[in-house]
């Protein structure tokens, strides 16, 4: 007897039915060419003549193959019983070479046609990679095919991709199929079996059995892979039946211990040994940039199925592109067919026709199965997937926008839910079948959960209107209840838990307020977003929300209600409308001492919206009135609210030490409760208040740490303030590039999320580069737009200091004219808005135009008034800075003399060349008499004793009369006196080196 695969002599013909066949035959062996039974017999060093020709004969007789076959199959009998089909089955490995001739090739090609169909083995004919070519080009997925096959190589056996339909399972599969093709992971095979017409386990396994070519029934199917060696398995779109099939394929990876297998499905098979891949959108870009949306897969996908059709220029329509992804969220099944229309529509068209929602996709296409020719019908086969109760909690789920936690969704499916599961159960279930995705969010250390907008917008149209209505009104109460709780959070101390859970639930938030079911609950729902609202997003969205916010608190009745939702609105519109803002506050004010509640919270915000129109008696007013309400202990949070208002106000009047003082009580406030936000504000606070002082290094570090801090805890709005401050400082420790770049980091968030008065300071700051850097028209330009800026908001403060800043450049420009209309600009502007530091800063730039017109003593004496002052503030000495700078490098001129002549029976004032006559304005020259009469007595006046010289015995209120005696002295210096009058802290006198003559 001669052993197959041990050859040890010569095999007479005769002898052929006593060969045992000990070897595995499989469809594929390790060598890389076409798998026969001949091709792996090969040749034997061993094999002898006699050999040969033994085999020749038996070969080549006039029998046919089956014959040949015949003699060496066991009688019936033995057959019956199985034995030596058992030997056989899952120990056949393919014939070891049994001669080098080619009759020994026939005689392998007979075994190979009749041999392994009895016996259950697969046919050795077959190719050894059969997979379906690529029907176009692959995009992306990188991360997910690393992943795959790595899991492949350190020996994983059944790899599941899911996802939901359309999201790209099969092609993901394919292109791993062809990747691996020449590596040795593919060495014995890889074959693609197509499931999605199968309706059964039966018809399963016989896709399976036909595709490897093997003629054995699903029982006898293990076994037979097991003859097969280290093959790759794919079974795609296998889900309709997964619940058969799942214990078929355990079964093949018992009997065949080589056997990998690839599954892709819309449910997982829960097996013991499955490793689960969830196959996720393509990405897509997030910013508006020409350069990252052409380079998103998303976007090359729909270029790449378009460019069929229609070329593109993909440059010039890069943002739309980018839009049409994003709204159709990287799926790509609904990007293709999106780009399958370009060739009747233009992106634009496109972009509004998706917008419609799953019909917008158009038509479909035919080249694919019914089922997958369109998202809708895609969808309407994972529906037909579920059972009744599963399309029912979908459906109910539909009505979330964004993400939502488990609470939200036990509220939601509790309304009306079908009896039996639980709300944890149906998401599982849900997320089995890729309808509901899983979301892990690091900050809250929970899970969320979410769907796909294609799916929301499908499960929607099967919710019920009596499901629809009780599930939108749970989904109302919940998160009225929710903002509800946070809101008490974050009022004692900033919680960076309670902030995430905010911030995560926006959309949901703004839903309920705009489904409005229970006004009440859809203001408090609304009312939530206080924080997000006032210190991220962009300002127009921000405030269409706030005005709902309004409405909504107002149809309820509610007062208390009203007064936050006023609040809330005056806090938005203050980044925008100062004015607007205190309209707000006023009306809030007013509900709120009627009902004898949150009183000091309004006056607190009335405090430092007044400050921020320079009217700081009223605002002193307001916070004393909000001090004495607060309890420190049981709000500590808007304690130290009041007391960085306190702050803010006292440095801009020029108190800083106060300031000081309110800031750093603010700071150990927060430090106290471990409010990360609150202590940021206030340290910023600090830092402003030390450059003040003049402290630049200590402020520095107090402005870096509040930077992030604030940067940490989400504020935008203060973070842009921080960064103009960092950026300020910077400049004046002689450091221009750190400067720059905190300039235009503060100008990124202030133009994504609407902050114009801050873009109005980022502008105008960065003008003080361009002087810094002779570019004096760059300058210019710089502060003209900031002046706009502060002008369209009405932030005067800025208004102010900005014309003061135009007039500079315009003076160094040497274009007086100019530089004249700047200043009178600024000194009108302030005169609205009376600080002492912006007075002292607009005088002092003054210097520079006193310069160009050649009076350098009035521009010395401005130096020397602004050094000597304790009201220099930042500003102030940027002034200074510069006004040093320039009279350093500005010629000598001689100290001519100059000399006021007041002719007091025609009212008229000669200075120098300049005749400037007031007969027609009595109070003007009433107010010039009293300045020269202090002058002998080399005093100043202050407003009051001016005001009291230009309009004798007239009583008005303090505000008006001050503006008064702003805007005289302002025409005063408009019709020639610039020069003449001057400001310093004791009041307003004749300049010294000014020579007075009366007649």
């Amino acid at each position: 007897m001669v052993e197959v695969g041990s050859w040890v002599g010569a095999v007479p013909s005769h002898s052929a039915r006593s060969i045992r066949v000990s070897a595995r035959i499989g469809p594929c062996t390790r060598a890389p060419r076409r798998s026969t039974v001949s091709d792996a017999v090969g040749t034997s060093d061993g094999a002898s003549s006699a050999t040969s020709g033994s085999v020749s004969a038996v070969a080549s007789g006039p029998a046919s193959g089956n014959a040949v076959v015949s003699e060496l199959q066991p009688n019936k009998e033995r057959a019956r019983k199985g034995r030596r089909e058992k030997r056989a089955k899952g120990h056949l490995r393919g014939v070891i070479p049994l001669c080098a001739t080619a009759t020994a090739g026939r005689l392998n090609d007979a075994l190979n046609a009749t041999m392994a169909p009895l016996m259950g083995l697969p046919d050795l004919g077959a190719p050894r990679f059969s997979v379906p070519a690529a029907p176009d080009a692959f995009f992306g997925r990188d991360r997910l095919l690393a992943d795959l096959t790595a899991a492949l190589e350190r020996g994983e056996r059944l790899l599941t991709l899911v996802g939901p339909g359309g999201i790209g399972k099969t092609r993901a599969a394919l292109e791993l199929c062809r990747r691996l093709e020449a590596t040795v992971e593919a060495a014995d095979g890889v074959w693609f079996c197509d499931l999605s017409d199968a309706r059964d386990g039966m018809q399963a396994s016989d896709v399976v059995a036909r595709t490897l070519g093997l003629d054995t029934k699903e029982r006898d199917l293990g076994p037979a892979l097991a003859g097969c060696g280290r093959v790759l398995l794919v079974l795609d779109d296998l889900e309709r039946v997964v619940a058969e099939l799942a214990p078929l394929v355990q079964r093949w990876l018992d009997d065949a211990p080589e056997l990998r297998v690839l599954a892709t499905s819309r449910e997982r098979l829960r097996l013991r040994d499955e490793l689960v891949f969830e196959v996720e959108p393509l990405g897509v870009p997030e910013l508006d940039d020409p350069a990252a949306m052409l380079g998103s897969d998303a976007v090359r996908l729909f270029l790449a199925r378009a460019s069929r059709r229609r070329t593109l220029d993909a440059d010039a329509v890069a943002t739309t592109l980018g839009a049409i992804v994003r709204h159709l969220e990287g799926i790509p099944l609904a990007i293709e067919l999106a780009a399958g229309r370009i060739g009747s529509l233009g992106p634009t068209q496109i972009l509004a026709e998706v917008a419609r929602g799953l019909d917008g996709l158009g038509a479909g296409d035919r080249s694919r199965p019914d089922r997958k020719a369109t998202l809708r019908r895609t969808l309407e086969g994972s529906f037909e997937l579920l059972d009744p109760g599963e399309r029912s909690a979908l459906a109910r789920l539909s009505i979330f926008a964004g993400g939502f936690d488990a609470d939200a969704a036990r509220a939601v499916l509790g309304a009306r839910a079908p009896a039996g599961p639980s709300a944890a159960t149906w998401l599982e279930a849900l997320h089995d079948k890729s309808l509901v995705r899983v979301l892990h969010e690091p900050r809250l250390g929970e899970t969320r959960y979410s769907l796909f907008e294609s799916v929301r917008a499908f499960a929607a149209e099967h919710l019920s209107p009596d499901d629809r209505r009780a599930a939108i009104e749970a989904h109302t109460h919940h998160y009225a209840g929710l903002s509800d709780a946070l809101t008490r959070t974050l009022s004692a101390r900033h919680d960076a838990r309670a902030a995430a859970s905010l911030s995560l639930e926006c959309e949901n938030f703004t839903l309920a307020l705009e489904r409005g079911v229970d006004r009440a609950a859809a203001a408090r729902a609304g009312l939530a977003l206080e924080g997000a609202l006032t210190t991220t997003g962009r300002y127009e969205p921000a405030l269409a929300f706030v005005d709902r916010v309004v409405e909504a608190a107002r149809a309820s009745g509610d007062r208390r209600l009203e007064v936050r939702a006023l609040v809330l609105r005056a806090e938005v519109r203050r980044r925008r409308n100062t004015v607007e803002a205190e309209v707000d506050l006023r009306a809030a004010f007013e509900l709120a001492s009627t009902i004898g509640q949150l009183e000091g919270r309004v006056a607190r915000s009335l405090g430092v919206v007044a400050r921020d129109l320079g009217k700081f008696e009223e605002a002193e007013a307001h916070l004393v009135r909000a001090s004495a309400e607060v309890d420190p202990i049981a709000a500590p949070r808007e304690a130290a609210a009041v007391e960085l208002a306190w702050a803010s106000l006292e440095r801009r009047t020029g108190r800083s030490e106060a300031a000081l003082t309110h800031a750093e009580r603010a700071l150990a406030t927060a430090r106290a409760a471990r409010d990360g936000l609150l202590e940021g504000r206030a340290l910023l606070l600090v830092g402003l208040v030390l450059d003040d002082q003049g402290a630049l290094e200590p402020a520095l570090d107090r402005m870096e740490q509040a930077v992030t801090l604030l940067r940490a805890h989400g504020d935008r709005w203060m973070e842009e303030v921080g960064l103009n401050a960092l950026g300020l400082l910077h400049f004046e420790l002689g450091r221009p590039d750190e400067a720059r770049a905190a300039f235009e980091e503060a100008r990124t968030i202030c133009e994504d999320s609407g902050f114009f008065a801050g873009l109005a300071c980022v502008n105008g700051n960065l003008g003080w580069l361009e002087i810094a850097a002779h570019r004096l028209d760059r300058a210019a330009a710089q502060f003209d737009q900031a002046v706009t800026q502060a002008h369209a908001v009405g932030f005067s403060f800025a208004e102010a200091q900005f014309s003061a800043s135009l007039g500079a450049a315009e003076a160094l420009r040497q274009r007086v004219d100019a530089a004249e209309a700047a200043f009178e600009r600024a000194e009108r502007v302030a005169a609205t808005c009376p600080s002492p530091t912006l007075r002292l800063s607009i005088d002092t730039l003054r210097g520079l135009l006193d310069l160009a017109c050649r009076r350098t003593i009035e521009a010395e004496q401005r130096l020397a008034a602004a050094e000597r002052s304790p009201r220099l503030d930042g500003d102030g000495r940027l002034a200074v800075r510069v006004l040093r700078r320039a009279l350093d490098t500005s010629p000598a001129t001689p100290p001519d003399e100059v000399r006021l002549l007041l002719d007091a029976e025609a009212r008229l004032l000669l200075f120098g060349p300049v005749s400037i006559s007031l007969a027609r304005h009595p109070s003007l020259w009433r107010m010039v008499e009293a300045l020269v009469s202090a002058r002998e007595r080399a005093a100043a006046l202050d407003v009051d004793a001016l005001f009291a010289a230009g309009w004798p015995g007239e009583r008005i209120g303090r505000r008006a009369a001050r503006n008064r005696v702003h805007v005289g002295l302002s025409t005063l210096r408009k019709l020639g006196l610039s020069g003449v009058l001057v400001n310093d802290d004791d009041g307003y006198r004749i300049a010294a080196h000014i020579a007075i003559t009366a007649r």
